[in-house]
């Protein structure tokens, strides 16, 4: 849920600096996407090989 938080700010905020708003909406639209996709990233589980045992 959050990425796509992070994406609709993040639109919402380059509409808004389209019609001369602020810098600072898309600015903090891809900060909170980039988090939360860094965030999703890390819960991913690693498929890795199981060490062997000798």
């Amino acid at each position: 849920m959050g990425p796509v938080i992070g994406v609709m700010l993040l639109a919402a905020g380059i509409e808004t600096y389209r019609n001369g708003g602020s810098m600072s909406g898309p600015i903090a639209g891809a900060f909170l996407l980039v988090i939360n996709l860094w965030m999703a990233w890390r819960r991913l589980p690693r498929r890795r090989k199981p060490a062997l045992s000798p």
